[in-house]
């Protein structure tokens, strides 16, 4: 898997992830997106977290777009 950073903005990071996956028993190339709402937890490996009875959620993966797409939700804060 490669990871690329396509934008930052303050505390927030998008990554694009690109590499070989599996489906039905078949390899694909393709990629997905992560939005981070954390670089800490980014850094940390922590998606989600229950604080004080809380669910914080730091990360959210998408794919079925691209990239300018995803740049775009990113931009417009489309979280």
């Amino acid at each position: 898997m490669e990871t690329t950073v396509l934008r930052t903005r303050g505390n927030e990071t998008l990554l694009k992830i690109t590499g070989k996956y599996e489906a039905g028993g078949k390899t694909y190339d393709g990629a997905r997106y992560e939005w981070w709402r954390d670089n800490e937890k980014m850094d940390q490996g922590i998606t989600s977290e229950e604080v004080n009875g809380e669910l914080y959620i730091y990360c959210k993966s998408f794919s079925g777009m691209t990239d300018d797409q995803a740049i775009g939700a990113f931009e417009a804060g489309a979280y």
